[in-house]
């Protein structure tokens, strides 16, 4: 060694190689080794390369890859019923297996009271609500009362706790009775729901349940009607609640075919007194 260098080794070519850095053909080609079509690059919508990874983290997913189960892409996917074999009771529902997978289910009171005793076989209509933190399964006895719960997570302010709350004090039909009729009183018995609420909910759900407009005053004829429609309006406007609008109206004689200034007279002096 000259100068304590290391001596440079030479890799000398086989006989059958090319040699002096000259090039020569190889051997991959078509053929019964290596298939019947010529080599390419690998091309498409799957091989569009990947981007680096951060640290220690996993290499980015191939173009086109399918995205794992809550990492994007969604599911159209609903739970309507299951059918069971109920395992407990609970005071906020039950949990019902369904061929060894035991299904928790949050219930409103008037479903929970109604199911069979545990070990019996039920049926029971469902809706999974799913947010970024949690998928939670809601039970209900009836399918209208599976529908009126999708309906009220619709209202500005009541969440899955509110909706099951107004499914525990009264049923769908009582529920639009109470809306139809405007009755405050009767909506703010439900836990949660003050006065405000329960106008917000008669506002957002009239349209929503296809809730008959004429029948928030008292009966009569066509005419009639009309006219305590635009009453109503009327006292609304001036900022009575539709409880007291409604108790001014049922105050008028029912014979009464005045005017609607006469009849808002009217009503107005039954709110004075």
């Amino acid at each position: 060694m000259r100068g304590g260098r290391r001596p440079r080794l030479r890799i000398h070519t086989d006989g059958s190689e090319a040699s002096s850095g000259r090039r020569r053909e190889r051997d991959q080609r078509a053929g019964h080794i290596h298939g019947s079509h010529d080599p390419s690059p690998r091309t498409g919508p799957r091989f569009c390369g990947r981007r680096r990874r951060a640290r220690t983290r996993d290499l980015s997913r191939e173009c086109g890859a399918v995205p794992r189960s809550g990492q994007g892409g969604g599911s159209n996917a609903v739970i309507a019923s299951i059918s069971g074999t109920i395992l407990e009771i609970l005071p906020d529902g039950a949990v019902v297996d369904v061929h060894g997978v035991g299904y928790r289910l949050l219930m409103p009171s008037t479903a929970t009271a109604s199911l069979p005793p545990v070990g019996k076989t039920v049926r029971v209509q469902t809706h999974l609500h799913v947010r970024e933190d949690a998928m939670t399964l809601y039970g209900f006895s009836t399918v209208e009362q599976r529908d009126l719960f999708a309906v009220l997570l619709g209202v500005n302010g009541i969440g899955p706790k509110g909706a099951l709350a107004v499914l525990s004090v009264y049923s769908p039909e009582a529920f639009r009775k109470a809306l139809v009729t405007e009755d405050l009183d009767a909506l703010t018995l439900i836990p949660g729901v003050g006065r405000k609420t329960a106008a917000r909910m008669i506002l957002e759900l009239r349209e929503k349940l296809a809730l008959p407009e004429l029948e928030v005053v008292p009966g009569g004829n066509g005419a009639r009607r009309a006219v305590l429609v635009e009453v109503k309006g009327a006292l609304l406007n001036l900022g009575y609640t539709p409880a007291e609008a409604r108790s001014a109206l049922e105050s008028l004689p029912e014979a009464d075919d005045s005017s609607v200034e006469d009849m808002l007279k009217r009503a107005l002096k039954e709110l004075v007194r």
